[in-house]
C-alpha cells in the first residue's frame, strides 16, 4: 500500500509538492502549550518527512519560489526604506544590523572551528536567527497612500476628519497595522483606509495625492518585468584576480523590488500590488522554495544529525541568543529606545512575526509594531545571506 502511494506521487511530482505544503500548515498551525512551528517550521518538517522517501523538488520549481519572495522582499521595504536612511529610522537600522553582524560573527565563527561547509554556516545563520530570507539569499476599503506633503506628520497634526469628513479605519506599514494614536508619524509608503461619503473621499484625493479604489488588480506587467530586471542586475559581474564578484539572483532581486516599490509610493500610479496578492506571491514563494530545501535535504537528514547533530545545536543555540541580548543591550544604553519598540525592534530584526505577536501581547500594546517595522525585517538578513558564503 505504502509503496504504490509511493510510486503514484512520484509520477505525480505538483500534487506531491501541494501535498508538502498542505500537510506543512496543517503542522505548523498544532499548538501546544500556546506554541506552534508556523507555516516555516511546519513545511520543512513535512519536506524533510516526504524527502525520506527518496522526493525532490527540481531546481526550477525552488528558483521560481525563491525568485516570487526575494522580490517581494525589496518591493514591501522600497517604500520606506531610502526614507529612513535620512530619518530618526536609523537608529532601528542600527540595531538591526548590531543584530545581524552580531548573529553573522557567530555563524561565521563555530562554522569553521566545527569546519562546517560555507552552505552550512548560511544554513547555521539562518536557522539560529529564524531569518528564512537568510537561507534563501544564501540559495542564490479606500485606501489612500501618504504623500511626501503627509509624510512626518502626525494624526493630530492633519487632522484627516476634520478637514476631510472622512472616518480613518487603519494605517498599515509593511503589511503590518499601527495603532491609531494622535502621536503615531505617517510615513511615505503607508497606506491608510478611510470611509466616508464619495464627496468627501474626492476631496481626500486632492489632498492627500492619490486615492487607490480599484484596490484588487494587481500590475502583472510591472511585477513581471521587475522580476526580469533584477534577474538581469543579478546576472551581471566583474572580476577581481580570479575570483568573480557579483550581487547574485538574490542581490539583484532586492534592488530591482527597494526601486520598483519606493517609486510605486512616490509615482502611485503603477506597480500596484494589493496586500492580499503580496502576502500570497510572499507565502507561496518562500513555503515553495522551504519545501525544496526539505525535501531535498531530506535523504540525507539522519546521517547529518547522527553525526553533526549536539554540535550544531550548542551553535544555533549560540547563534540564537547572543544577538539577541546584544541588540537589547545597544537598544536600551545606546539608543535609548522605550521597551515596547526595543522588542518589536528585535523582533523584526530576526524577522520573527511569532516573537512580535508575543511582545504585542506581553506590552498589551500594539507599539512593538512600530519597531518592528522600522528594522527593515527580510532586507538586511537577505544580503547576509548573500555574504556569508564568502567566508
Amino acid at each position: 500500500m505504502v509503496s504504490a502511494i509511493i510510486e503514484f506521487l512520484q509520477g505525480s511530482p505538483v500534487l506531491m509538492r501541494f501535498l508538502v505544503l498542505g500537510f506543512g500548515y496543517l503542522l505548523g498551525n498544532l499548538a501546544m502549550a500556546g506554541m506552534s512551528l508556523g507555516p516555516i517550521g511546519g513545511v520543512l518538517i513535512a519536506g524533510l518527512f516526504f524527502g525520506r522517501f527518496g522526493f525532490e523538488m527540481s531546481a526550477a520549481a525552488q528558483t521560481f519560489g525563491f525568485t516570487l519572495f526575494i522580490f517581494c522582499v525589496g518591493y514591501q521595504a522600497g517604500p520606506r526604506f531610502f526614507d529612513v536612511l535620512m530619518s530618526e529610522g536609523l537608529k532601528y537600522l542600527a540595531l538591526a544590523l548590531i543584530v545581524a553582524i552580531t548573529g553573522f560573527a557567530l555563524a561565521a565563527g563555530p562554522g569553521r572551528a566545527l569546519n562546517l561547509e560555507p552552505g552550512a554556516n548560511a544554513g547555521l545563520l539562518a536557522g539560529g536567527m529564524t531569518t528564512t530570507p537568510t537561507l534563501a539569499a544564501a540559495q542564490d476599503a479606500i485606501r489612500s497612500g501618504v504623500d511626501e506633503d503627509l509624510a512626518g506628520h502626525t494624526l493630530r497634526e492633519i487632522g484627516m476628519r476634520r478637514e476631510s469628513g472622512v472616518m480613518l479605519i487603519s494605517i498599515h506599514r509593511q503589511r503590518t497595522e499601527l495603532p491609531l494614536e494622535p502621536d503615531l508619524v505617517l510615513k511615505r509608503g503607508d497606506v491608510v483606509s478611510v470611509r466616508g461619503p464619495e464627496a468627501n473621499v474626492e476631496y481626500l484625493e486632492r489632498w492627500v495625492g492619490h486615492v487607490e479604489r480599484e484596490v484588487d488588480q494587481t500590475d502583472l506587467m510591472t511585477f513581471a518585468f521587475g522580476i526580469a530586471a533584477g534577474l538581469a542586475i543579478g546576472a551581471l559581474s566583474i572580476t577581481v584576480g580570479r575570483v568573480s564578484l557579483g550581487l547574485g539572483s538574490a542581490g539583484g532581486l532586492l534592488i530591482s523590488g527597494l526601486v520598483i516599490g519606493f517609486l510605486r509610493a512616490s509615482y502611485p500610479v503603477f506597480g500596484r500590488v494589493p496586500g492580499a496578492a503580496l502576502w500570497v506571491f510572499m507565502e507561496l514563494g518562500l513555503l515553495m522554495f522551504m519545501a525544496g530545501v526539505g525535501l531535498n535535504a531530506g535523504g540525507d537528514i539522519v546521517a547529518t544529525l547522527r553525526t553533526e547533530g549536539l554540535r550544531l545545536v550548542g551553535a544555533g543555540v549560540l547563534v540564537t541568543a547572543i544577538p539577541v541580548l546584544a541588540g537589547s543591550a545597544f537598544g536600551r544604553k545606546v539608543l535609548a529606545l522605550n521597551p515596547a519598540e526595543l522588542m518589536g525592534g528585535i523582533a523584526g530584526s530576526v524577522t520573527s512575526g511569532a516573537a512580535l505577536q508575543i511582545v504585542t501581547r506581553a506590552a498589551n500594546s500594539p507599539a512593538p509594531a512600530i519597531g518592528y517595522t522600522g528594522a527593515f525585517a527580510n532586507v538586511i538578513p537577505t544580503v547576509a545571506g548573500s555574504l556569508i558564503l564568502l567566508f
